[in-house]
């Protein structure tokens, strides 16, 4: 059986405090390091109808085409996750993407950026070289996009995948250099409407990203002894656990936010070692108003990478590590989240 490409996303993510191991096991270096996470989505507008047409998008995880022949260090899996920014007191989504051979893990990368503003289209994007001809492309955009529309007039079109938040579609594309060389633009592409018409011209340019929510200015706090205040990690005492640091946003979390769908703010992060290993610990709130439920986390990014609760109307998550350290450490967390 083959090993599941979400392994090589927690391996990456935990190693990810030792660059020079896990650079040292790439066979190339990514063609674009992904692009940051562009904006917080899900909309109202209503589904558009596929009158396009086009080839329809790989999942956002599964096997690289043509399973790199006979080559056993060839990339052989890929996965793409997308998860909350869990900087604080930001608004905004991680997209992390991960290559798996036959022998393991071969390359990992991963862009942060904030929430966009809710006319963009486009959530999220970014790709990595699979070979030193063939790139892995994605897009995740929001129901407005029907087609994708990559540098040669191929046409992707969109679809809905369990790991993202309901009315988000995922394209993704596998790009092959033409006369040996790739081009850098090669990721770049066009999203397209219904009736045909451009949304955005050259997604993945950076230049041409939008303006993003800001953020909130934080303050560290005493990891030790947090305190009696909104959205403050405690923990009780567990074996070989030690507390390392936290902090906490300040301001107003209910201000007011522009982008669709229902976004996350991170309220607070806690760093802890337990057994050994560093997991991160936040609380996420709804960004407009935290006096709400907070919005479900993406399937994609609870089990394999977090384990999460809910606290009152927020969520408390941790990631990194594993499985069993994760919820272990969840299970002794507590916190106050905030009323709005």
């Amino acid at each position: 059986m083959s090993p599941d490409p979400f392994d090589l996303l927690r391996d990456q993510l935990v190693t990810a405090a030792a660059p020079r191991r896990v650079a040292a096991r790439r066979r190339w270096r990514p063609l674009v390091v992904l692009a940051a996470a562009l904006a917080l989505g899900g909309t109202a507008t209503a589904a558009a109808v596929l009158t396009l047409s086009g080839e329809p998008s790989p999942p956002l995880k599964g096997r690289v085409p043509g399973g790199g022949g006979g080559n056993a260090s060839a990339v052989r899996a890929y996965a793409v996750v997308l998860r909350p920014d869990l900087r604080v007191g930001a608004v905004g989504w991680c997209s992390t993407v991960a290559l798996r051979g036959e022998r393991g893990s071969i390359a990992a990368g991963s862009g942060c950026g904030p929430a966009a503003q809710a006319a963009y289209p486009q959530i999220s994007g970014g790709g990595m070289s699979v070979s030193n001809a063939v790139a892995l492309g994605y897009w995740i955009v929001d129901r407005r996009v029907a087609a994708v529309r990559l540098r040669d007039g191929t046409r992707i079109l969109p679809r809905a995948d369990a790991a993202l938040p309901f009315g988000w579609r995922a394209a993704v594309a596998f790009v092959t250099a033409r006369r040996g060389a790739m081009p850098t633009d090669a990721l770049t592409a066009d999203l397209l409407g219904a009736d045909g018409r451009v949304l955005l011209a050259g997604s993945g340019r950076t230049a041409d990203a939008p303006r993003g929510v800001p953020s909130l200015p934080a303050r560290p706090v005493d990891a030790h002894r947090p305190p009696a205040r909104r959205c403050a990690i405690g923990h009780r005492a567990l074996p070989h656990l030690a507390a390392l640091e936290q902090t906490i946003a300040t301001g107003a979390l209910n201000r007011p936010v522009d982008t669709a769908g229902r976004p996350f703010r991170t309220c607070s992060t806690a760093l802890f070692r337990l057994d050994g290993v560093r997991l991160r610990a936040a609380v996420l709130v709804d960004a407009r108003d935290p006096s709400r439920p907070a919005a479900a986390l993406p399937r994609g990014y609870v089990g394999p990478l977090a384990a999460a609760r809910r606290v009152g109307r927020a969520w408390l998550v941790v990631d990194g590590g594993t499985n069993v350290a994760r919820r272990r450490l969840l299970a002794g967390l507590t916190t106050r989240p905030p009323r709005g």
